[in-house]
């Protein structure tokens, strides 16, 4: 897995149509179907409401370039946000080493209960074919 992750400024006083232009890039990019492109975040820093970080998880370093060289990115992602930045953002890319998803750890419980119950009312079927198969 590949992070893209952006850190930069944008014009002062102009976070909430920053923010609205980069949700609608979230849509094209989830009506698209982009391939190999996990998930997208925008963070507005704690300290600074005139700077920001973008992530992106890929799948691989390939589809991410594919995405970062295609006409789609230049022509319908990037232009509509050009108008905000100041030219101060850098972007690094980072191979995932290491990842924990704690929301699937909390779901696992009751997944696991569930398929538990499922299977306690499912006995006499598995005893049915199970004598079948003898």
């Amino acid at each position: 897995m590949i992070l893209r992750l952006s850190i930069g400024k944008i014009k002062p006083g102009t976070w909430a149509d920053f923010e609205r232009a980069y949700k609608a890039n979230v849509r094209k990019t989830k009506q698209r179907g982009v391939k190999g492109l996990v998930g997208r975040w925008l963070a507005e820093d704690a300290s600074d409401p005139n700077s920001g970080i973008t992530v992106s998880l890929w799948t691989n370093e390939a589809s991410m370039r594919a995405y970062e060289n295609s006409d789609f990115f230049k022509k319908e992602i990037v232009p509509p946000l050009q108008p905000f930045f100041v030219n101060q953002f850098t972007t690094t890319y980072s191979e995932v080493k290491v990842s924990e998803d704690y929301r699937a750890a909390k779901a696992a419980p009751a997944a696991r209960a569930t398929g538990r119950a499922a299977a306690a009312k499912r006995p006499a079927a598995r005893g049915a074919a199970a004598g079948a198969r003898r």
